[in-house]
């Protein structure tokens, strides 16, 4: 989709992350946060990017949260569709152009890859600090014979990358 110039795309971003907080109800949408907005070129369609707090991140048990239970990915998108009319309606009070753009909503897929490679790090730093083999793709790296220098380590030293008999 083309965007529009990034100003209307922040604007609308705002007013809805606004309309969302101040005057949407919904318990489903109270833990989601707006990570962007794109506005077609026409201005006929702003496809508005969400995310939500992953299931595991709270407690299991309500009443030890205080009742704050993450909605599931289906409830978040039904919250939406139900709220879809009185949130387009309050941001057409609320932008100043002539058009408002029809609003899209969708999970903003950028949360949940990151999350899937903060992960997966997690997962192979693990196995590095237990000694088992890291398995990496279809292949086994054994961490005592890959002992290549890691350049995210703070203990790094560059020299030593270009010495290849360090």
């Amino acid at each position: 989709m083309a965007r529009t110039n990034s100003r209307l795309s922040r604007v609308v971003k705002e007013a809805v992350a606004r309309i969302l907080t101040q005057d949407i109800s919904d318990p489903r949408l109270q833990l989601v946060t707006i990570t962007d907005a794109e506005v077609t070129r026409d201005q006929s369609y702003a496809t508005i990017w969400y995310s939500t707090i992953p299931q595991g991140v709270l407690a299991a048990d309500p009443l030890r949260t205080g009742g704050d239970r993450p909605a599931s990915d289906e409830e978040v998108a039904a919250a939406f569709a139900s709220a879809h009319g009185r949130i387009q309606g309050l941001l057409a009070d609320r932008l100043t152009s002539r058009k408002t753009p029809e609003l899209r909503f969708e999970a903003d897929p950028v949360t949940e890859q990151a999350a899937r490679v903060e992960d997966l790090i997690r997962r192979v730093r693990d196995r590095e600090r237990s000694g088992d083999d890291v398995v990496v793709g279809d292949g086994v790296v054994d961490p005592e014979v890959d002992a290549r220098p890691d350049p995210l380590d703070e203990e790094w030293d560059r020299t030593d990358a270009d010495d290849p008999s360090a």
